[in-house]
């Protein structure tokens, strides 16, 4: 097991929580994808990660 496979067990969708809904995001072992059931996010854990990560140093720039 790599680091990356560890990364996410259950998500939040991060296109919802940019919209301050708290969404979690269904995964699809075949495919090995993420879905949000509310809007049209799709990603694998990878994806989401760097999303958020994104987010976070756009939202709070000051926090290092």
């Amino acid at each position: 097991m790599s680091k990356d496979d560890s990364i996410i067990k259950i998500a939040r969708c991060p296109v919802c929580y940019m919209k301050e809904i708290d969404e979690f995001l269904t995964y699809d072992e075949k495919d090995e994808l993420y879905y949000c059931r509310k809007c049209c996010f799709e990603g694998t854990a990878q994806d989401t990660k760097r999303i958020f990560d994104s987010y976070l140093r756009n939202k709070y720039p000051k926090m290092g």
